[in-house]
């Protein structure tokens, strides 16, 4: 039973599908842990594939008119108390 537990365990571990999660979220970890903090500083995490990025820039007649433009650019900077972004990665 060990050893048929301990095989499958295995096989989930290594699985090509769940190593590049945890590769990206080590990534994130990585980048958040080695930032220079203060208390302005915010971390914020959109949760995206590459192929949904492409799929939303290509569809938008224009790149205003894009689901990550609204999320980004109006509800922060169109609208009152919204905060700049420093970076997006």
């Amino acid at each position: 039973l060990d050893r048929q537990i301990s095989d499958q365990l295995s096989e989930v571990m290594h699985h090509p599908e769940l190593q590049k999660l945890e590769g990206s979220w080590r990534g994130l970890n990585y980048l958040v842990m080695n930032s220079e903090t203060s208390s302005t500083l915010k971390v914020r995490m959109m949760s995206m594939t590459k192929k949904e990025l492409h799929k939303d820039l290509s569809k938008a007649v224009e790149f205003d008119q894009s689901q990550i433009f609204k999320k980004v650019y109006e509800s922060e900077f169109g609208s009152a108390g919204g905060e700049l972004y420093g970076a997006l990665i």
